[in-house]
């Protein structure tokens, strides 16, 4: 039994689709109407129809319908345009929606959450989210945002693969707390963590300095760790040249024991492709993580600057924030991210001290 048939009527789309699953360890059967899709169901049965049709969308969406009064515990996905999903109302009969044209691999994680919401139970679906919490607990974030909980499921989705992570954010949201957290979590985890910054590096020195054969250039120093390159809009033309060439290299020989390769900026993966070379910029931005400024996870903001207390504090007495501290903090705006937040922690812990105590209030906060 197949894991997944998908019904696609492009013979290149459905080429490139099945063999790109089929690298994450599913097993695919394709076929290329309606007509043949019926036949393969009659056959054998599969865990997940995908259905990607060029067709008018109505006409798609009936045989999808058909599909389902047959089949009504196997999941379907429905490939459909924007203009297609807009006009539709919450649909009871358990279909599963990518937008057209789609990532890749968005729409992988888009099967894994079919998957899972298929075969957990309540109490599964809790301890995963458990898990999840602890993971994050050592890796030392905060995901208690819904933003942040959505990259805590997509973290452990992709951490044990090998596909290059690109980390979206804004300056001082601190992605390099998220790219340590996929780092322990994959099978790098004992190697080297090894941070490269485009912005800080001399554009001259930058190519040399990132992947100069010696062992004191960044890619050498992370050997089969990780690699985080941050600042990609700062890459220079010669350094964007030899990350064209590492990357081929690293495809050619897969099993050579290559770093973990993530990347970051503060831009999009569009509008990178407007400063850097484009070719670069498809394969490194592949799977995007967003990581939210704090204005938008106001969840996060309390539990964060308790978390940076807690490290200010160790080795010495307890420290704390109090209710109304607390509550100052959270509706602080907090243009400067994680980084002003450790900033006015720090500042307000010295204080406290300097005043022989251990709780910080609201009159220690400069913010």
């Amino acid at each position: 039994m197949a894991d997944i048939l998908i019904l696609d009527d492009d013979r290149q789309t459905v080429t490139i689709l099945a063999s790109l699953l089929k690298t994450e360890g599913f097993v695919v059967s394709t076929c290329g109407d309606t007509d043949a899709c019926r036949d393969m169901l009659q056959k054998d049965d599969c865990r997940l129809l995908l259905v990607n049709l060029r067709t008018a969308f109505d006409e798609a969406r009936d045989f999808v319908d058909e599909i389902r009064d047959n089949y009504e515990e196997m999941p379907v996905i429905l490939a459909a345009s924007r203009e297609e999903l807009s006009g539709l109302c919450s649909d009871p009969r358990a279909i599963t929606y990518v937008t057209k044209p789609f990532k890749i691999d968005q729409l992988i994680v888009t099967v894994q959450d079919v998957f899972e919401a298929a075969e957990s139970s309540p109490e599964e679906h809790r301890q995963v989210m458990e898990q999840l919490l602890s993971f994050y607990q050592k890796a030392e974030l905060v995901a208690l945002s819904a933003p942040m909980q959505k990259v805590a499921q997509i973290v452990e989705r992709i951490a044990a693969t090998e596909i290059p992570i690109f980390i979206q954010g804004e300056n001082g949201t601190d992605k390099e707390l998220t790219a340590r957290a996929i780092h322990h979590k994959s099978r790098h985890a004992q190697g080297a963590f090894v941070v490269f910054s485009c912005k800080e590096s001399d554009a001259e020195k930058m190519d040399t300095e990132l992947f100069d054969k010696d062992k004191n250039s960044a890619i050498a120093k992370a050997g089969a760790g990780t690699i985080m390159i941050d600042g990609l809009e700062h890459l220079s033309p010669a350094a964007q040249k030899s990350f064209l060439e590492y990357l081929a290299k690293v495809r050619k020989d897969k099993d050579q024991g290559y770093a973990r390769l993530i990347t970051a900026s503060e831009m999009s993966a569009g509008e990178l492709a407007k400063v850097i070379d484009p070719a670069l910029t498809a394969p490194l931005t592949a799977m995007p993580l967003l990581i939210s400024p704090l204005r938008e996870r106001r969840e996060d903001i309390v539990p964060l600057a308790r978390m940076i207390l807690q490290r200010q504090c160790e080795g010495s007495s307890p420290c704390d924030i109090s209710k109304e501290a607390a509550q100052k903090i959270e509706q602080h705006a907090w243009p400067g991210n994680v980084n002003e937040l450790a900033a006015v922690i720090g500042r307000a812990l010295q204080k406290a001290r300097q005043n022989d105590s251990n709780l910080i209030t609201p009159a220690e906060i400069n913010c």
